[in-house]
């Protein structure tokens, strides 16, 4: 998830606001987001099995809490670099630069790097 869209207390246009998280979250936009956002997974699954790609995701187990507790643990030069890596890995695996084991040891090994203070 890259987006979190809220209302602030004390908005001008709470009405407005409300009326765009919902469309944001309703089905209309939910169709159309593939389209406009083709490298991002939606956030629910098609109406129909038209992309079997994603299928996959939605068999996997729950996010564990404790992951998200230990990433947010850690320093922000590791997370800003840890984003910036799996950009650049991912796009590098999807065009068949490189393997995915080989860019997981890639990225562990420049993430490590990181870590060490001078």
């Amino acid at each position: 998830m890259e987006e979190i869209f809220a209302i602030p207390v004390g908005a001008q246009h709470p009405e407005e606001a409300w009326e765009l998280a919902k469309y944001i979250n309703g089905e209309d936009y939910g169709r159309i987001f593939t389209q406009i956002n083709p490298g991002e997974l939606p956030a629910r699954k098609p109406a129909s099995n038209e992309d079997s790609r994603v299928k996959v995701f939605y068999k996997l187990d729950r996010i564990n809490n404790n992951m998200i507790n230990t990433l947010r643990g850690l320093p922000d030069p590791l997370l800003i670099k840890m984003d910036q890596l799996s950009q650049t890995y991912m796009a590098d695996m999807l065009d068949e630069k490189t393997t995915v084991r080989d860019a997981l040891d890639q990225m562990q090994r420049e993430l490590q790097a990181t870590l060490v203070i001078p």
